[in-house]
């Protein structure tokens, strides 16, 4: 209503004036003018008093939002933290685990060169035909060297 009156021209609201000025006479629109300015503040109030009981009982409501939302961000904060800890706990014991299991392996292996350099035996493995193994001792004794597949 406001919207429409402001966007009316200078010479569409004096054309309005004249019109109140004829149908109501000078001595009522005192009178009119008061009477709207009552209506319009009452008016004011009552969208301020509705206003206020919104707020008012969505004022619990919002405390209520407030708090679970707040409750949640810690949850989740806790949950990360916890997670996090885990993660990193469980990471070092992989790391942990991995480094004895390479040095495991490095000890046997270095423990089976050093047992193939020795002396021990000789292994060689026939690629072209197939999968003979033959186990030849260092010493010339009685002792054969075995053949798993004739």
């Amino acid at each position: 209503m406001i919207h429409t009156v402001l966007s009316l021209g200078g010479g569409e609201m004096l054309l309005v004036f004249l019109v109140f000025l004829l149908l109501f006479g000078a001595n009522k629109m005192p009178e009119l003018a008061k009477g709207l300015g009552k209506g319009l503040k009452e008016f004011k109030r009552a969208t301020d008093d509705i206003k206020r009981e919104l707020s008012d009982s969505t004022g619990g409501i919002t405390q209520e939002i407030s708090d679970a939302t707040a409750d949640i961000r810690r949850n989740i904060g806790e949950i990360t933290t916890n997670i996090t800890r885990e993660v990193e706990t469980n990471t070092n014991e992989i790391k942990k685990d991995t480094g004895e299991i390479a040095g495991n392996l490095n000890s046997t292996s270095s423990e089976i060169a050093g047992n193939l350099n020795s002396g021990g035996s000789e292994i060689t493995g026939n690629l072209n035909g197939g999968s003979e193994i033959t186990r030849t001792p260092s010493s010339n004794s009685s002792e054969t060297g075995g053949n798993l597949n004739n």
